[in-house]
């Protein structure tokens, strides 16, 4: 099967709209930016079963620094609960409950809240600040009004990390469509 210009560029084109699609998905707590990838995967291998004479849509370093810049951002959103519980004063059984707690949190909401994807941004947030909460007291042996500035923290940390996924979402969304465009060239 070969791929003709305009059969390229249509579906270069229906992959942007996607994965831009995919891309604010991240705002709400799903993993958009992993979909992103995995969709690009699969339209790759796709090409090398059904056009192995042909160079693939995205190629190897595109997906590569596609995977990167995916991991990057979980690190970043995962960290930031932390981050966050830091800067409302938390020493760092705080920092580390929050951390915690927003996984654990995240897994819980996603299960236990019915509102897809807004459960596991409610649960990630909500976890965050019990377990920065937790750190502290236990850790830090403060009391639980002491522990509330850095639960705040927490929280609001956690929400900046899942905001700060965006301009990652943006940059896989970029280095996708510009990789498959230059292939099409």
């Amino acid at each position: 099967m070969s791929w003709t210009l305009v059969g390229g560029w249509t579906e270069l084109v229906a992959f942007a709209i996607v994965a831009a699609a995919c891309g604010a998905l991240v705002l709400v707590g799903i993993p958009g930016i992993w979909i992103m990838v995995l969709l690009a995967v699969v339209i790759d291998v796709a090409h090398l079963i059904w056009a192995p004479s042909e160079e693939m849509f995205f190629g190897v370093w595109p997906l590569a620094i596609s995977v990167v810049l995916a991991l990057g951002a979980e690190g970043v959103e995962l960290l930031a609960g932390g981050a966050g519980a830091k800067v409302g004063g938390a020493r760092k059984g705080g920092m580390l409950g929050a951390v915690v707690g927003s996984l654990i949190g995240a897994l819980i909401g996603t299960c236990a809240i019915p509102l897809p994807a807004f459960g596991t941004l409610l649960g990630a947030v909500g976890g965050a600040a019990v377990g920065a909460m937790v750190g502290e007291m236990v850790g830090a042996r403060r009391s639980v009004r002491e522990s509330l500035v850095p639960a705040a923290g927490a929280a609001a940390g956690r929400i900046l990390g899942f905001l700060v996924k965006a301009p990652f979402a943006v940059a896989v969304w970029v280095v996708l469509v510009v990789a498959a465009a230059m292939q099409l060239l």
